[in-house]
C-alpha cells in the first residue's frame, strides 16, 4: 500500500525517534479497512472544518515512526 501523508495544525516540534516532522503518516502496513476508516475520518473533518484529535506515540516505541522516520498516526478521533 501507499504511505499517506497528512499535515496537522499544531504539529509536534520534536520527537525522540522520528526525524521528519513536517508531515505525519498513515502506515501502509495497516489493513485496508483501518486505512479507509482513518481516511474517512480525516476527510470528513477536513470538509466540515471540524477539529479532530490525531493520536500518535510521543515516546520512542518501536512503532512510533513509519515511512522514512515520520510520526505514525495511531488514531483519529
Amino acid at each position: 500500500s501507499t504511505l499517506i501523508l497528512i499535515k496537522v495544525t499544531n504539529m509536534p516540534k520534536s520527537h525522540p525517534k522520528c526525524t521528519m516532522l513536517d508531515l505525519m503518516a498513515i502506515d501502509p502496513a495497516i489493513s485496508s479497512e483501518s486505512r479507509q476508516l482513518v481516511m474517512s475520518r480525516i476527510l470528513t473533518a477536513y470538509s466540515t472544518k471540524e477539529t479532530v484529535n490525531i493520536g500518535y506515540d510521543k515516546e520512542s516505541h518501536s512503532d512510533s515512526c513509519t515511512g522514512g522516520d515520520r510520526m505514525r498516526v495511531h488514531r483519529v478521533g
